[in-house]
């Protein structure tokens, strides 16, 4: 029973369907008992049968308790289902964060990686800034041309080159 049932006035008259609903039985079953165990509790107003709440307390208070204990045993299974859809979101948050962490680890590492070969790479610009550039009128030498030409030598033509004459 709700608290507002608990404190309700043992004098108040309830129809016999309402009698009926707050004990869980059919009207049928309370009829067949308005001639015997309720009629201390039968008032008729109106030409309508109405029973007083008392009868509630006084004939079925094993009914009463066993209300309320259904009542507290619900709650109590209503508490613990919320209480297990309440875990499984909390383990599946749980696991997702820990997801999202593991993402900002690998994608820090990355960062860290790249940050590492911009400084390289800086420094080896710098440093082929720093070096000279050498003269312009230094002789170029690369590995795929033949040696230099001196111009002392005078050149010699294919057939002495070819016969070494």
């Amino acid at each position: 029973m709700d608290d507002t049932q608990k404190t309700q006035d043992p004098e108040e008259l309830l129809t016999v369907k309402q009698f009926a609903e707050e004990l869980n039985l059919t009207p049928q079953a309370i009829y067949k008992q308005l001639n015997t165990r309720l009629s201390p509790y039968l008032v008729e107003k109106n030409g309508v049968k109405m029973l007083k709440r008392q009868a509630i307390l006084d004939i079925f208070p094993d009914h009463t308790e066993k209300s309320e204990k259904a009542e507290e045993n619900a709650s109590q299974e209503a508490f613990n289902q919320l209480s297990n859809s309440y875990q499984q979101l909390l383990n599946v948050l749980q696991t997702e964060l820990k997801q999202k962490d593991d993402q900002i680890k690998s994608l820090q590492l990355l960062l860290s990686q790249q940050q590492q070969l911009l400084a390289q790479q800086q420094q080896i610009n710098l440093l082929s800034q720093k070096q000279p550039d050498p003269p312009a009128d230094a002789p170029v030498h690369n590995a795929a041309d033949p040696a230099p030409v001196t111009p002392d030598e005078p050149k010699k033509s294919f057939w002495k080159r070819l016969f070494d004459l």
